[in-house]
């Protein structure tokens, strides 16, 4: 039995990997096009709707890609009850849907700086919002990564080879996101047909979905107060010209996509831990300590290499005119390593033992403080203040994350001991 789950989580691990390379390199070619064919004023105006609209997705989200999978981990056996997480997930879903397009429309009238950035907010909301609707959560509470796996791969190529062929210059930007809103729609599409195999799909009663956001309340606040403080484009947008945008951007998009790399590592640990939580506690315990191990050695490693070759990855990448996006990324390097503490720990760790609300609490106090220091930081430094402003904030919530789960005594070798 062992072996076989073993045998599963490699599986399932590797088939993540081929996920994460399309979503790490097919953005790295896009946005390699893109900075050269837009220009540094329109890819800033269009980095800035991406990174609004990456908020507004987290809201889409709303932490069913953990919950949910946790919820279908533990119940993989019951037909019933992994159609009902669907049905539950699915109908939040679209309800959330709508709550962002009306909460954008009210940001479109009241803020000038999103008005500024015309058709490109919009287009990259539903853009991100599709994407966000990804059921690969589904199938990884399943442990039957492959077929979302390949579905996902081939919406971002499709993107990847549609934005090439299509986007010619500044007055194109709009296809950009359109591109990836259709291959996307087309991918969800699939994989909510391909759902049928393991149970019956439907929308659940309206009445259903207060209680099912009350349930994932706690990984809400943590996962959209997690993606505002990454968003620091986002910030900048308010203080800082297009073109300044685009060169933090560019560095940002570099240290992110970087540190997304340890995603299926994550991502098939989550799914195990939480389905032995209940069963077996100690080997979760020890799972989650081996996670972390391996983390910090992954992180660590991609901060190095980010360090190392951040000239190179800027002139390949981005081009000789975001020279000055060298330091930046310099500075965000640090980035893989700090987050490797927080998300083993935190999401892959306290997240199974329940522990949402607590790691709420910490993502919740970064909001305001990210915001303060890009206040104080960007008009003094500009792009480099940014920078520490984002890894200032890294820093923080890893520690955050370590002190509190030391005091309640659930470091994993400390949850071995008991």
């Amino acid at each position: 039995m062992a072996s076989v789950r073993g045998n599963r989580f490699l599986r399932n691990t590797m088939g993540l990997y081929v996920a994460m390379s399309a979503t790490y390199l097919g953005p790295l070619v896009t946005l390699a096009y893109v900075v050269r064919v837009l220009g540094h004023s329109t890819w800033g105006q269009l980095a800035f709707a991406q990174a609004f609209a990456a908020i507004a997705a987290a809201f889409v989200s709303y932490g069913f890609n953990l919950s949910g999978a946790r919820e279908v981990a533990r119940h993989r056996d019951d037909r019933t009850a992994v159609g009902a997480v669907l049905s539950d997930v699915s109908t939040s879903r679209l309800v959330l849907c709508a709550g962002v397009l009306i909460a954008t429309a009210i940001g479109w009238e009241t803020l000038s700086t999103l008005r500024g950035v015309g058709i490109l907010l919009w287009l990259s909301v539903v853009s991100s919002m599709l994407q966000s609707s990804s059921l690969l959560w589904f199938y990884q509470g399943l442990q039957a990564v492959r077929r979302p796996v390949v579905l996902e791969v081939g919406a971002r190529v499709a993107s990847v080879v549609g934005i090439i062929a299509l986007v010619r210059g500044p007055n194109d930007a709009w296809k950009v996101p359109t591109i990836q809103a259709l291959a996307f729609a087309c991918a969800v599409l699939v994989e909510y047909a391909s759902a049928s195999r393991w149970c019956d799909v439907r929308l659940a009663p309206l009445r259903m979905t207060p209680r099912v956001l009350r349930r994932a309340f706690g990984l809400f606040v943590f996962l959209v107060c997690s993606m505002i403080a990454s968003q620091g484009t986002f910030f900048l947008g308010f203080l800082a010209a297009a073109p300044t945008v685009a060169v933090y951007a560019g560095a940002e998009r570099i240290a992110r996509g970087t540190t997304s790399l340890t995603g299926p590592l994550t991502q098939a640990a989550f799914a195990r831990i939480s389905g032995s939580v209940a069963a077996d506690p100690s080997r979760a315990a020890f799972d989650a300590r081996r996670l972390l191990g391996l983390m910090l050695a992954l992180g660590s490693a991609l901060s190095i290499v980010t360090y190392v070759l951040a000239p190179a990855f800027v002139r390949v990448l981005l081009g000789a005119t975001y020279s000055g996006a060298i330091v930046p990324l310099q500075i965000m390097a640090l980035i893989p390593a700090l987050s490797a503490i927080g998300n083993a720990l935190g999401v892959q760790w306290l997240v199974p033992l329940g522990h949402d609300r607590a790691l709420g609490i910490i993502l919740f106090a970064s909001v305001p403080l990210i915001g303060a220091l890009a206040y104080v930081l960007v008009p003094a430094f500009g792009v480099e203040g940014m920078a520490v402003a984002e890894v200032a904030i890294e820093s923080f919530i890893a520690l955050a994350i370590f002190v509190v789960t030391a005091r309640m005594r659930l470091l994993p070798w400390q949850a071995l001991r008991k």
